[in-house]
């Protein structure tokens, strides 16, 4: 549904929302203090850069490394500050969740070391929370949000002069591993990392959390269990996430962000087509927290109060399956983000995309609002504000199957991508921008589900013409579904959806549509297309 008729119909409003959009940026906040003392932090901080030092120094006399002599690695400085942020407002905290360059936890990082004594800081009001992750040692702390910086660290494998020293000297693992990631290291910077971290945790009393290590663990695939089935994980694969679909079964999740903690360490993935993500080298084998994201660069899924949909994992050794069954809020996040993912990543048809995250130009926000029927709908002044959601996405809890909400997606995507080539477009007849949604929904949902057989034509502005415009015999769904080719009211075939498309910018009536379409290209059929447009009128 496009609901763009009701509201923002003057020019002036238009104007309103830019300089709003402008004048609205934050100001940057000055970083606060380091924190020195504060009660039961930390007994001693086995990340800190002489800790660190004084761990190699143990590591040089051990001269452990015949092959690699440790004695030409130096460490220079930290690598990484570890941050607490606390966000005051819903607005700041959707900052800085949509912060691409940061993964933010709710709970403190270094908890392990934690004395039994510590308690979180009081918070500034009662909307405000803490949250934790690290940084690289040049973030610009230019979000606005608040935020304390705990301390500084030294994480070997952001140490970009020592990363690059082992690979030039050793190489990666198997150049024959094409799915291996750039940062799946060599086995001996590998070995180096662990002993340097592991000599650090016992020079500072935290021998216990030291475990073993093995190079090749959770390299050589295996088996698990996802929604109930026995998969092989292929080699250098580390888990799967899944989702049930009641008329697919089992789908896997492709370009889900997995996040893994390990410590102060914090690394991602995204899953491949069939749903495996890699655990990050430096965290493989070991007791790591997971995360899940549904987000990508240029859109997020949103929960119905606003924060991001995620799923927070175990904190385990070991991969980490996961599945969402069928009738949950998890589910419902999935199938909208396989649609989001396909209209933006995937093959659709030679369409634009979406709107896409650029200078100047926000991240697309997906509301999914569960167990609640509030209507599904775009409107992009919503999101102008980069606080509210540009498309809203309704599940009545076990009133909607996965084809619905997946079609129901699209729609709404459709008309975003069409506001972001044409953005007068909310002047243009409601008949022609609902058409053409369901036309695209029609199209991408088919390649998906062949079975598909669009909807019936509603309310005299959903109508199926643009089905048929391009089929030439495809099955009815029924009595005022596209009529398809064989039947005397659609006389026209054989134009694509991406031909369609390219008629669309500035067109706002209903006739000078169909007039563009027929001055656009030849087409043995388009002597039908004002009999066809008026069956629609």
């Amino acid at each position: 549904m496009n609901a763009h008729k009701s509201v923002f119909k003057t020019s002036s409003l238009l104007i309103f929302i830019l300089m709003f959009n402008f004048s609205c940026q934050e100001t940057p906040v000055e970083p606060l203090q380091e924190v020195q003392g504060e009660m039961g932090r930390l007994k001693s901080n086995p990340f800190s850069v002489e800790s660190m030092r004084s761990a190699l120094d143990h590591l040089k006399e051990q001269n452990l490394y015949s092959s690699f002599p440790t004695k030409t690695i130096q460490i220079s400085g930290a690598t990484s500050y570890y941050v607490r942020f606390t966000p005051r407002t819903e607005e700041e905290f959707y900052t800085l969740e949509a912060d691409f360059g940061i993964e933010i936890f709710d709970e403190p990082l270094d908890s392990d070391f934690l004395d039994e004594s510590y308690v979180e800081p009081p918070l500034p009001s009662a909307e405000s929370s803490h949250y934790y992750t690290t940084v690289d040692i040049d973030y610009p702390f230019d979000n606005g949000v608040p935020y304390q910086i705990l301390y500084a660290a030294y994480l070997p494998l952001e140490d970009e002069l020592l990363v690059q020293q082992f690979l030039d000297d050793r190489g990666p693992i198997s150049e024959a591993n094409d799915g291996v990631e750039d940062d799946d290291l060599s086995c001996e910077l590998l070995a180096y990392v662990y002993d340097l971290e592991s000599q650090s945790l016992i020079d500072n009393g935290y021998g216990h959390l030291v475990e073993p290590f093995d190079c090749g663990i959770d390299n050589t695939g295996g088996t698990g269990t996802t929604g109930g089935t026995t998969i092989t994980y292929p080699t250098d694969k580390y888990g799967r996430i899944t989702a049930d679909d009641d008329v697919l079964g089992i789908v896997p999740i492709e370009g889900v962000k997995v996040t893994t903690a390990r410590f102060l360490s914090v690394k991602s993935s995204y899953t491949d087509r069939n749903g495996y993500y890699l655990k990050q080298s430096d965290h493989r084998g070991k007791r790591t927290r997971y995360k899940l994201k549904f987000e990508r660069r240029d859109f997020l899924i949103r929960q119905r109060n606003w924060k991001m949909a995620k799923v927070k994992g175990p904190k385990q050794t070991g991969l980490w399956n996961y599945h969402m069954p069928i009738d949950t809020k998890e589910n419902f996040w999935s199938t909208i983000f396989r649609a989001t993912y396909h209209y933006y990543h995937l093959d659709n048809a030679g369409l634009r995309r979406p709107p896409q995250k650029g200078f100047l130009k926000r991240q697309l926000k997906i509301k999914a609002s569960w167990g609640i029927a509030e209507g599904n709908t775009h409107q992009p002044w919503r999101g102008s504000l980069g606080i509210g959601s540009d498309i809203k996405i309704f599940e009545d809890v076990n009133t909607r199957n996965t084809l619905q909400i997946y079609s129901t997606t699209i729609h709404e995507l459709a008309h975003a991508s069409n506001w972001n080539f044409d953005n007068g477009y909310f002047w243009a007849e409601d008949r022609i921008s609902e058409s053409w949604a369901r036309g695209v929904e029609w199209v991408l949902t088919r390649m998906i589900y062949p079975n598909y057989l669009g909807r019936e034509w509603t309310g005299n502005h959903y109508t199926p013409i643009v089905a048929d415009m391009i089929d030439a015999s495809v099955p009815r769904g029924g009595i005022r579904t596209n009529w398809g080719f064989t039947d005397s009211r659609d006389m026209v075939q054989g134009y694509t959806i991406s031909q369609i498309e390219e008629t669309l910018n500035n067109v706002r009536s209903w006739d000078e549509w169909r007039t563009r379409i027929f001055n656009s290209y030849n087409n043995v059929t388009e002597n039908n297309l004002e009999a066809l447009f008026n069956e629609y009128r």
